[in-house]
């Protein structure tokens, strides 16, 4: 099943130079493992969010034999479940991102739930067996995401997925506990609130560690690089009135991109590049 994707600026993976590099590594792989038969791709996206834009029109200029052979699948629904299908590779765009999560600390040697305000004993299941030993490894008081719902969303993808298959998962979150505890746990606190509308930050630590432990091979860049390793160029985040947009430097420096990114609030500070915020969106790439 081929749906054509119109371009959209209402997700943050829609980008020309995203989705380029996407394919490009999409053929290699399939040249690589030497998929000669039918290929499936499947993305998991949210309700909100839209599929990668146009990979498979990018697919088809690029490499019409592998296009004639794949099959691309969209799975609309926010669900850590998979169809009866092996596949490929699989791409989740923001779902993530959407699906629950619990923020744990360490207090007086117990893991407590942030949200419940509850004990909950290390040895009763194993999510909290996991927060136990990701917290006993960090200073003492941070409040943690633990993305359970997403790593019962892997292992399900390990299933699915078939010898050489491989999945990027694009999302927002961190990869390093960079801030003193008051001010990370203020953070997490709004994004608590923020989460009553279903939006989490991904714990790309542990993630990591996750898919390691069951014997997947990853790494987890940020988005920016992912796209420097391919093309040599810079993205910058822009927040449009649909979303998060990315632009090249040269674009933003458009004379009709400037106006409107001006009247948008950009400064010249912003648009020259010299007081970028860090880049905390991510991309992780899975593979067996």
């Amino acid at each position: 099943m081929y749906m054509h994707i119109k371009d959209t600026p209402e997700t943050f993976n829609n980008d020309k130079y995203i989705t380029l590099a996407m394919v490009n590594d999409f053929i290699d792989r399939a040249n690589k493992e030497g998929w000669n038969d039918k290929i499936t791709i499947l993305e998991s996206i949210t309700d909100e969010s839209k599929p990668t834009s146009n990979f498979m029109d990018f697919l088809k200029k690029k490499d019409k034999r592998i296009y004639d052979r794949t099959n691309y699948q969209i799975l609309p629904k926010i669900s850590i479940t998979f169809p009866h299908v092996k596949a490929h590779y699989i791409i989740s765009n923001g779902l993530l991102n959407r699906l629950p999560a619990k923020i744990y600390t360490l207090k007086n040697g117990h893991i407590y739930d942030i949200q419940t305000k509850r004990y909950s004993d290390k040895g009763y299941d194993d999510v909290a067996s996991i927060a136990y030993e990701f917290l006993f490894n960090i200073p003492l008081g941070y409040h943690i995401i633990i993305n359970d719902y997403a790593m019962q969303w892997v292992k399900n993808m390990k299933d699915v997925l078939v010898k050489g298959g491989y999945v990027d998962i694009f999302g927002h979150g961190f990869m390093n506990i960079n801030l003193p505890v008051n001010a990370w746990n203020q953070s997490l606190k709004k994004l608590n609130e923020k989460a009553g509308s279903g939006i989490y930050s991904i714990n790309f630590i542990l993630m990591q560690g996750y898919a390691r432990s069951i014997d997947l091979k990853c790494y987890v860049e940020t988005l920016d690089d992912y796209v420097h390793d391919a093309f040599g160029i810079r993205l910058y985040p822009v927040k449009l009135k649909h979303g998060l947009y990315y632009m090249t430097k040269n674009e933003m420096n458009i004379p009709k991109n400037k106006i409107m990114l001006k009247k948008m609030g950009y400064d010249d500070a912003y648009l020259s590049g010299r007081f970028m915020e860090p880049n905390n969106y991510y991309h992780m790439r899975i593979w067996k």
